[in-house]
């Protein structure tokens, strides 16, 4: 008879990497104080992070816990940030690490989207206006090749890599800045699995594509 396979359950704390446990290890946690009912916590199955005490087989003896009555909210830019709500967001220090590779219309794009999360609706169109201008670069290459304007090609992939760099210290540094001075760290890491892949995808085609039109 084959044993029962275990059940694995990743949980996520604010300022630690995600762990991997079993739902006896769980629970052994949770009623020794390790564990929170309200860390997040994701497993097969599930289509985004929820909080530990709705994963089936784990086991909340006490109530979650009540947030601080006196607590104040954080400002964050001007902007209020309620701090018992930790948000969910990718690193932006990763985020212009991988637009070394993926180009700015990586990194801002999902920097954008953590300005969306922080409320800071200026900043996200900010950096949608990164991704647009990267495109134009990005596109801007073949389109001259095969009109012949080689020269003109070569300036404007030296323009995206100048504009990689412009991007890394305006937009990712000043997001580093907020997770790092305002928020001390403390939010939950998205996945990077679907954009990675989505990336590498479109990375592979507009490979092909250039050199198809290269060599034409």
């Amino acid at each position: 008879m084959q044993a029962k396979p275990t059940t694995i359950i990743h949980v996520a704390r604010p300022g630690q990497p995600s762990q991997q446990l079993s739902v006896e290890e769980v629970n052994q946690r949770l009623a020794s104080g390790q564990l929170d009912p309200l860390d997040r916590a994701w497993q097969d199955g599930l289509p985004d992070w929820v909080p530990l005490a709705r994963i089936r087989g784990v086991k909340v003896s006490s109530p979650a816990r009540p947030a601080p009555a006196a607590q104040s909210p954080k400002s964050v830019w001007g902007t209020i940030y309620d701090q018992s709500t930790i948000p969910t967001l990718w690193n932006p220090l990763v985020c212009g690490l991988w637009s070394l590779l993926f180009t700015p219309i990586f990194g801002a794009t999902l920097v954008a989207r953590n300005w969306r999360v922080l409320g800071r609706i200026d900043e996200a169109r900010a950096s949608r206006v990164w991704v647009w201008v990267s495109l134009v670069l990005l596109v801007a290459p073949p389109v001259l090749f095969a009109c012949q304007v080689r020269l003109v090609a070569l300036l404007a992939g030296v323009g995206l890599f100048l504009l990689s760099a412009a991007w890394f210290v305006t937009g990712c540094l000043g997001q580093m800045r907020v997770v790092r001075v305002e928020l001390n760290y403390e939010f939950f890491r998205a996945r990077w699995t679907k954009p990675v892949l989505l990336a590498t995808v479109c990375l592979a085609a507009y490979i092909g594509v250039f050199f198809l039109v290269a060599l034409v």
